[in-house]
């Protein structure tokens, strides 16, 4: 029987799409020199965390040369999951490169070529503790995972002609995300701006008459939930300080 496939250019054997973590420990030549035995110690803890982390999120480590680790992935994914625990969990400081591209696999299992290089070139320009995705790796993620990945701008990649764009988490600092609001926590927006729109104009009326303005306010029924009660507690005091204080002239 002949078959109708075409046969594999020899120079395209061994090569395919991998997304590649690379990762380096910070300081490591000038931590082994203040103290050897502690940074061997987070250097042998390190190298465990990731093998397990590689392990739960499908990969492999095809790459460890000293304090450096190199990290195979089918999926985008999984190089996510790995990336965010690592930078939460790690013994020591880390830097971590994540890029999705064409490598080639040698008959050891080790990964060459363009996609490699530029992983590791990425990881370089990372910030301790803080993962940067190629714009190739951030294309490949969908839902929560993509929406929680921020541009980072353009790099040169060292030793290379080319410049791509990054992604890396949220800025901590910027603090957390707002939450959205829940549709019982909306409806308790609407319902308080006719509050203070009945007290302003209960005010108005009251301009006019000889007496004292009096007004009792209730507390606000948020009905269980905290993020109501937070929202009614808040409108509570807005309005007793700035409305309760006026007299009727």
């Amino acid at each position: 029987m002949v078959s109708d496939m075409a046969p594999t250019s020899p120079d395209l054997q061994g090569r395919k799409l991998a997304v590649i973590v690379a990762i380096d420990m910070v300081g490591y030549s000038a931590r082994v020199e203040a103290d050897e035995t502690g940074a061997l110690g987070d250097l042998d803890r390190l190298r465990t965390l990731i093998a397990r982390l590689a392990a739960d999120h499908g990969g492999r480590v095809f790459n460890s040369a000293g304090d450096g680790f190199m990290l195979e992935f089918p999926t985008a994914s999984g190089a996510f999951d790995l990336a965010e625990a690592l930078a939460a969990q790690a013994p020591a400081a880390v830097r971590i490169g994540v890029h999705l591209g064409e490598v080639r696999q040698a008959p050891d299992g080790d990964l060459l070529g363009h996609g490699v290089n530029v992983a590791a070139r990425i990881q370089a320009k990372a910030s301790p503790n803080a993962p940067l995705f190629s714009a190739d790796a951030r294309r490949a993620l969908r839902g929560d995972r993509a929406a929680r990945l921020r541009a980072r701008g353009l790099i040169a990649l060292d030793k290379m002609s080319e410049r791509i764009e990054v992604f890396g988490f949220a800025d901590p600092a910027s603090g957390p995300a707002r939450p959205r609001l829940s549709p019982r926590l909306l409806r308790w927006g609407g319902l308080a701006i006719l509050a203070v729109l009945a007290v302003l104009l209960s005010m108005a009326v009251w301009r006019g008459s000889s007496h004292p303005a009096r007004l009792a306010l209730l507390a606000f029924d948020a009905g269980g939930d905290p993020g109501a009660a937070a929202f009614a507690r808040g409108l509570q005091d807005d309005i007793q300080a700035q409305v309760l204080p006026i007299k009727a002239t």
